[in-house]
């Protein structure tokens, strides 16, 4: 009987049945699928930004790693949604929709040579950047023609396909909103062994073969493989500052089946020429490594309201970013007393040019000058009331980080050891009441742990947005208020935080397990 039913799957499988399968090895909730050409499918996941539902509403983040040196340079970006929709919880925000799976040779040979039989579930790779570029208009024109009611809809309009920017890649290989500030910062946002998720090179992993999809665990979000098996391209033109400079190839993220695995990480990325020269001849760049996923994005002027909501907002959104409505890239990145000097300064001259131009006025009115010199004193008056606030605030944000880890060490961490052995007691005794209570009382202290180590990361992001010699200003301060109350212990512990805190600056990533460390061992 098990060998007959062994054949019949078998059979099924061979006539096309279990078609759907092969685009979907592991099916999970909140997967949107979408029809593909002779049957199969193509699987997406939902990204949420987490920021809302406003017109306006954007993620910023950080891109980039101190181990991709200038070239992945940690960096504030931010990222959008193409759709609003309901999130399993809260209220409604901008999503777009990531491939869960690199596209395959199935999928590719579905829509560029129809009615083949290809049932290969390896990704696509050794194509060019516009072999994909044509795959995702040929298919576009196909669900338009098919199923266009399939696609989401940003108000009234459908999406569409495309390649992701480097901004969309990274947010969702970083596992997006799914995951804390803390673990969103790592190499990778995985709990386990890399091994478990990615297919990387040696013998421990691919063997420096391409794989199939969807054999590994997902990320936090439910894609696969987006750090490994094959590089992934995007829409993104090469750019040393992401968004800044001048522009080469395209860009390719994540690595693939012959990349170490001490190298990956969410933020890697390359440049891709898009021709290359072979043989005396130049053709369009092809790598056997290389292949891509897809996203669900849409039009931004989705229907006629659409401008007037976008007007109506704008006020509103400028006002309340945390950026300048015209962001420049260097400009944002300063601390805010910085970015204060240069409104500043430019307001000054401003003032200057104004002068010297009254000053070319013949008779021109005595007390235009004086409102002007006035209006000079106000502006430096402004300049030093800032630093001011910037030094309290470096006070403040120091106070809280060193209060913070005190607690965690003194009064959540040194209870667990305890706890622990009570609970192996517990165990041995057989008291299953007390274990119950035991073990209650463990997960709320890690649960505090890790809470409280989420607020100290949020205190050193606070800090990164004031001046150097403020904060060791407010360390050199607190120092002080420690002394007067006769404290060696907190003081101990803010030199602790002073070292992290350089060292957050160093790297301008969240580093928990290494604070957790640090502060387990005080």
């Amino acid at each position: 009987m098990k060998r007959i039913l062994l054949t019949a799957v078998f059979l099924l499988s061979a006539a096309g049945i279990c078609m759907a399968d092969i685009h979907n090895p592991k099916p999970a909730d909140g997967d949107f699928i979408l029809p593909m050409p002779g049957g199969g499918n193509m699987v997406f996941r939902p990204v949420f930004i987490g920021e809302g539902n406003k017109p306006f509403a954007l993620k910023q983040y950080r891109m980039g790693d101190p181990g991709g040196g200038f070239k992945e340079y940690p960096t504030d970006v931010s990222v959008g949604g193409a759709f609003v929709a309901a999130p399993p919880t809260g209220p409604p925000d901008w999503v777009y929709y990531m491939g869960k799976y690199e596209v395959t040779e199935a999928q590719y040979a579905a829509v560029m040579e129809p009615g083949s039989r290809n049932e290969s579930r390896e990704p696509i790779s050794d194509i060019s950047w516009f072999d994909a570029q044509d795959f995702t208009r040929k298919y576009n024109l196909w669900l338009f023609e098919n199923a266009g009611d399939k696609l989401p809809k940003n108000e009234e309009t459908p999406g569409f396909l495309r390649l992701p920017t480097e901004v969309e890649w990274e947010f969702a290989a970083r596992g997006g909103s799914a995951v804390e500030p803390n673990q969103f910062a790592k190499k990778y946002s995985y709990p386990g062994p890399l091994t478990k998720y990615e297919w990387f090179a040696g013998p421990s992993s691919s063997h420096g073969k391409k794989k199939n999809i969807g054999i590994l665990e997902p990320n936090p979000l439910g894609i696969h493989d987006m750090l490994g098996n094959v590089a992934e391209m995007t829409h993104s033109f090469y750019r040393i500052e992401y968004y800044q400079g001048r522009v080469g190839g395209f860009v390719s993220r994540g690595g693939h089946s012959y990349t170490a695995e001490g190298s990956v990480r969410s933020s890697l990325r390359e440049e891709i020429p898009f021709y290359k020269r072979i043989s005396g001849k130049t053709v369009a760049t092809r790598q056997p490594t290389l292949g891509f996923r897809l996203v669900i994005s849409s039009p931004i002027y989705a229907s006629r309201s659409t401008s007037k909501d976008l007007e109506t907002a704008w006020d509103e959104y400028v006002k309340t970013t945390r950026q300048p409505p015209t962001p420049r890239p260097i400009y944002k990145t300063l601390p805010l007393s910085a970015r204060t000097d240069v409104r500043l300064a430019e307001a000054m001259e401003n003032l200057k040019r104004l002068v010297d131009t009254l000053n070319t006025i013949p008779d021109a009115p005595q007390d235009a000058f004086e409102q002007l010199g006035l209006l000079n004193a106000s502006f430096q008056n402004i300049e030093s009331l800032v630093k001011k606030a910037e030094h309290d605030s470096a006070f403040a944000w120091v106070k809280v980080a060193s209060e913070t880890a005190y607690l965690i060490a003194v009064r959540e961490m040194k209870e667990l050891p305890g706890k622990r052995k009570a609970l192996e007691i517990a165990t041995n005794m057989g008291k299953t009441g007390l274990i119950d209570n035991i073990s209650k009382q463990i997960r709320d202290k890690e649960q505090n742990i890790k809470e409280g180590l989420n607020s100290y990361g949020f205190a050193f992001m606070q800090l990164e947005k004031i001046a150097e010699e403020s904060v060791n200003r407010g360390f050199d301060r607190y120092r002080d208020f420690l002394l007067r109350r006769d404290a060696p212990e907190q003081i101990r512990m803010s030199n602790i935080v002073r070292q992290h805190y350089r060292d957050y600056m160093d790297s301008r990533r969240l580093n928990a397990e290494k604070w957790e460390a640090d502060l387990m061992g005080f």
